[in-house]
């Protein structure tokens, strides 16, 4: 078969194992065929865009298209908590949409109002995300499912082990913990930060050294007092403005001494799942069965640690470090923090660094190819990690239809897609690096802090007042 046959294109999202006979059988009956696949490892909201603008945009159905997630259901982790969408991610998948199936995606995502607020230190409010630009994480990527029926095309409990090309055939197989193994003719990389498909195509691929730290925390509290603890951190914000509705409220408040707090709740066990956190195997033993600690207090503590300081070893250590770095913050982050937590509530046993992609040499173009975090993972703060993604996997759709059905070549049309998503992601890891570094770069004393508010506050509501366009 030749680089302008029709290719197989098989996604797989994250790398849990599941024997899938359906699928085995698809796949001896695609590979007789004209019809090629896509292997889309990882089932985020990138690996989902990918998948949504083929089948938008593929009208004769050329490309057949095959998802493997890692996580043993489609509700065995949490997605995220909230997305902030900008105009380059609304652009995408405005793209990836039909107009009908862009309107159905608006209406429920944008159906119960999020917001993003930062705030200081006394939780003085400093600036706001628009309702208007913040999305469930959760929610979006059910919508995105949902908009071509995926479902039947996600295979879940699949580890990926490794993948094997053979350029002679214009095929790749990707092969599982479980044993089984599949063919299709393109291979993406969606699997993120800790991407497997990443590890064998960039053998030398290396983290940059942020040097910030996080610790993260779940709390349950009893639904009938846990209004009397969040209600009061969003009233100080608001000063008494607090909207009627608000269902996803995240609070950032950025301190003085390298660090910075985010706090947030869930209504339920079921919305809890839409946090964002990282690789929860057994998310169940943080929650507790009876039906009056259902709500969900979160917390999230990053810092960087002073250069004669050694990290902390234990879930005790991790709180004695964020309880001796909580001095002047409002007294209600301090009894979420201190007295409220103890160390069971803390997701993980070590202290977690934050990840950010280094330069790598990529090898010469070829059908396994990376999008998103797999490819350009980098710090939160400045929200572009999932607008990346979104935009890589429009971009690589349209790649992958060139080449199926105009027969453009696959080498070229790869070097573009990777020179491109590389280009955009390294500038998104420099402005989120930067951001990072304005936050935990070194400590503020009194009056740095009181300017920096002040311009916070100020560069708000120039935004408000329509004197500051951003994206």
């Amino acid at each position: 078969m030749s680089n302008f046959d029709f290719p197989h294109i098989v996604i797989i999202v994250g790398n849990k194992q599941t024997t899938n006979k359906r699928l085995t059988t698809m796949e001896s009956t695609t590979t007789t065929s004209t019809k090629k696949t896509v292997l889309i490892i990882g089932a985020g909201i990138g690996g989902l865009v990918l998948a949504n603008y083929i089948k938008t945009h593929d009208k004769d159905g050329l490309i057949d298209i095959q998802i493997f997630e890692r996580d043993r259901s489609e509700d065995s982790r949490l997605q995220g908590y909230v997305i902030g969408v900008n105009a380059m991610g609304m652009k995408a998948l405005t793209e990836s949409l039909s107009d009908q199936q862009l309107e159905a995606l608006k209406s429920t995502v944008f159906e119960c109002p999020s917001q993003f607020i930062i705030a200081d230190r006394s939780l003085a409010f400093l600036l706001a995300i628009q309702r208007n630009q913040v999305m469930n994480r959760g929610t979006l990527r059910q919508e995105l499912i949902n908009a071509h029926n995926l479902q039947p095309t996600i295979h879940y409990d699949k580890r990926l082990v490794s993948y094997t090309e053979d350029e002679q055939a214009g095929k790749v197989t990707a092969t599982f913990e479980d044993g089984t193994s599949y063919i299709g003719d393109f291979l993406v990389g969606a699997d993120g930060v800790r991407s497997t498909v990443r590890k064998q195509k960039l053998p030398d691929f290396k983290f940059a050294n942020v040097n910030v730290y996080r610790i993260q925390s779940l709390v349950a509290v009893p639904n009938d007092t846990v209004d009397q603890i969040f209600n009061p951190l969003l009233d100080v914000v608001y000063k008494g403005n607090k909207p009627e509705k608000e269902e996803s409220v995240a609070i950032k408040s950025i301190g003085n001494q390298q660090n910075s707090i985010i706090l947030c709740k869930t209504n339920s066990i079921k919305d809890a799942r839409d946090f964002g956190l990282v690789d929860i195997d057994n998310l169940e033993s943080f929650f507790n069965n009876d039906s009056t600690n259902t709500t969900m207090l979160f917390w999230q503590y990053e810092y960087r640690p002073l250069p004669v300081e050694s990290l902390p070893e234990t879930r005790e250590q991790m709180l004695e470090v964020v309880g001796s770095r909580l001095s002047g913050y409002h007294p209600l982050i301090q009894k979420v923090m201190v007295e409220m937590t103890k160390p069971h509530h803390l997701l993980y046993d070590k202290i977690e660094a934050l990840t950010e992609a280094d330069h790598t040499t990529y090898p010469a173009p070829s059908r396994v190819t990376l999008l998103g975090d797999a490819a350009h993972c980098m710090v939160s703060h400045a929200g572009m990690g999932g607008n990346c993604a979104i935009a890589d996997g429009v971009d690589l759709g349209k790649i992958i239809l060139a080449i199926v059905s105009e027969g453009k070549d696959l080498t070229l049309c790869m070097q573009e897609y990777e020179t491109n998503m590389l280009a955009r992601g390294f500038a998104a890891v420099n402005m989120s690096r930067s951001n990072t570094e304005r936050m935990h770069a070194r400590p503020v004393g009194v009056i740095g802090e009181a300017i920096r508010n002040t311009f916070m506050r100020l560069f708000y509501k120039l935004i408000v007042w329509g004197i500051i366009k951003l994206d």
